[in-house]
């Protein structure tokens, strides 16, 4: 029986893209959209 560690679900991490004179954001890149993961602990 494994034994979850960490759980994540719909990781979403976004950075804006600015432009103009004022640097306003004018868009987004997405960097992760929507990831999940789950580490359990292992045997060794």
């Amino acid at each position: 029986m494994s034994k979850t560690l960490l759980q994540v679900e719909e990781l979403k991490k976004y950075f804006p893209i600015t432009g103009g004179v004022f640097q306003r954001t004018v868009g987004h890149v997405k960097a992760v959209d929507g990831v999940s993961f789950s580490i359990k602990r292992g045997n060794l």
